[in-house]
């Protein structure tokens, strides 16, 4: 009989052991060598599931060897070992093996069929089962994981740094405060946090003081930090279900799905998340954690718009139109920026995610704000514009004191309704759950302040507005204009920026492409002055300059 070269595969995904690789080794090699096999060398994944095959390093080794022809034969104990796809992704990996001349033989289930129509029918069929006991043993696990969590029980995971685990006769296991020293460090990161020390100040200062982080090394990471921050445990309420882990099931609203793929990974949203409320010992005060909560939110809110709306000088320096340009194409703020000592601006969207998410426009600073700068002189400060902002607000009085009785009534009748609702929303407030009083108290606070904005405009209705106030008015709308002026023959960049700004709320600019070779170039196009209305000239001007290309 002659000697067939080929290759053994060993996989594990636990520490059971009918699965330990010396249980398959035991059987595979003797098969082998009864079958005519010479076994070139062994494949082993460890503590990798099956159906995870780009985790799988050796595995996904075998398949690019086998391309190489060096043999005929891959030996596995049981088929699940190698493979444990559905039918279609076992599909893409059978056709490579197949176009290598290599096939698949077991010890359990001898040599596996991909060459006749009867074979590979039932090996579909096979792996499909396989796959339908993958998605039920998930469901089984998270289902137990889920009905745990609702009991407040421990499910696993690191303890957090300052809490320790004890016994617990209901719950099994709890956490409770751990090293005096630990929980010191806790409540100071907390409190320096909410008492405006930024990430890197906090983590200086704890390396300052010699505090240690978790791992015993002298340096405190942005990413420690925020774990720590976020961390809801400290206050002594159980989570689980923050990010997903269930294979192919999750749970949405308290209630367990299955997919047919693996479920996708990541963090969960928070009303999928079961949460148990003062279960534990905290060490930090819920009042505290929540202040935390809001600055971290903030913060996140002001680094996405300074990641995408930054300038290479705080405040805008010498970028006078820093903030207002906006690229036509996609949206994004173009951003300030400098070359051969040279100021421009680039799109923001470009400059941080490249080619993938817009063009490289940009433009010259001394050219844009030359073009901003003549076409508010042509149009705001031309007196026929002046003029007709006069005949605008003369008219638009009129109408106003016309409407005025009609407007004061809708006003009365609105503040009317607003009272009785808040009326009754402070005799709930004896009356309704604990649970529920920050959410009320929250929305008669609304009603109060759309109360004080009503009566304000009732106000002003009651005043009206004659000829004098209106002329008064202009005159000093008018002053404010010609500042402009003032501020472009002083080239004083914080004034003109200031001046500009009045005026104008974002500037749209658009751009061509233009093929030279193999470079794509964007040149300066058009653009469109978008005017901000000026306090009580609000929409007067608005008409009278409207949109400035």
């Amino acid at each position: 009989m002659s000697i067939i070269n080929a290759v053994a595969y060993y996989r594990m995904s636990t520490d059971k052991q009918e699965d330990s690789i010396a249980r398959q080794r035991s059987q595979l090699e003797p098969y082998a060598e009864r079958n005519g096999y010479r076994i070139l060398r062994d494949y082993i994944d460890e503590g990798i599931a099956g159906d995870e095959e780009e985790k799988r390093k050796a595995f996904m080794q075998l398949m690019k060897d086998a391309k190489r022809k060096e043999f005929a034969v891959i030996l596995v104990d049981d088929k699940d070992r190698l493979m444990r796809f559905d039918s279609i992704t076992q599909g893409y990996y059978v056709k490579q093996l197949r176009d290598a001349g290599a096939r698949l033989e077991t010890c359990s289930q001898g040599r596996i069929d991909w060459e006749s129509f009867a074979g590979r029918i039932t090996d579909c069929v096979l792996q499909e089962s396989k796959k339908l006991e993958s998605q039920a043993n998930s469901r089984r696990v998270m289902t137990r994981m889920l009905m745990m969590a609702n009991e407040g029980k421990w499910l696993g995971g690191p303890v957090p740094h300052g809490l320790k685990l004890i016994p617990d006769p209901v719950l099994g296991k709890r956490l409770v405060p751990g090293e005096p020293a630990d929980v010191r460090v806790v409540r100071l990161i907390f409190e320096l946090y909410a008492n405006g020390y930024s990430m890197n100040a906090l983590s200086r200062e704890l390396a300052a003081r010699g505090v240690r982080n978790p791992s015993g090394g002298p340096f405190w990471s942005t990413a420690t930090l925020k774990k720590i921050l976020r961390n809801r445990k400290y206050i002594g309420d159980m989570t689980w279900n923050s990010a997903h882990c269930g294979k192919y099931t999750s749970v949405s609203a308290g209630q367990i799905k299955t997919t047919d793929s693996r479920a996708p990974g990541g963090k969960n949203a928070l009303q999928d998340w079961i949460i148990k409320m003062d279960l534990n010992e905290g060490i930090v005060s819920r009042e505290l954690f929540l202040r935390v909560q809001e600055r971290l939110s903030l913060n996140r809110k002001a680094w996405v718009e300074l990641k995408l709306n930054r300038t290479p000088v705080i405040g805008g320096g010498q970028y006078t139109l820093a903030g207002l340009l906006v690229c036509g194409n996609c949206g994004a703020r173009m951003i300030g920026m400098m070359n051969n000592g040279q100021p421009f601006y680039r799109c923001a969207s470009y400059h941080h995610y490249g080619k993938r998410a817009c063009s490289a426009n940009m433009v010259l600073h001394r050219k844009m704000l030359d073009c901003v700068v003549r076409k508010l002189q042509e149009q705001v400060l031309n007196p026929a514009c002046l003029e007709k902002v006069r005949q605008e607000m003369r008219q638009q009085i009129r109408d106003a004191n016309r409407e005025r009785p009609e407007r004061l009534r809708e006003l009365q009748k609105q503040i009317a309704v607003l009272d009785r609702k808040i009326g009754k929303g402070i005799e709930r407030l004896t009356e309704i759950d604990k649970d529920l009083l920050r959410d009320v108290s929250a929305t008669v606070r609304a009603w109060k302040e759309e109360r004080e904005k009503l009566q304000r405009q009732m106000d002003n209705q009651k005043r009206g507005s004659d000829q004098a106030d209106m002329e008064q008015t202009l005159d000093q709308a008018e002053a404010h204009l010609w500042h402009l002026r003032e501020a472009i023959e002083k080239a004083d960049p914080m004034l003109l920026r200031e001046v500009i700004r009045e005026f104008v709320s974002k500037i749209e600019l658009h751009f061509e492409k233009i093929q030279a070779h193999r470079k794509i170039r964007s040149p300066f196009k058009s653009g469109v002055i978008f005017v901000r209305p000026q306090s009580e000239l609000e929409s007067h001007l608005d008409t009278a300059v409207g949109r400035n290309r």
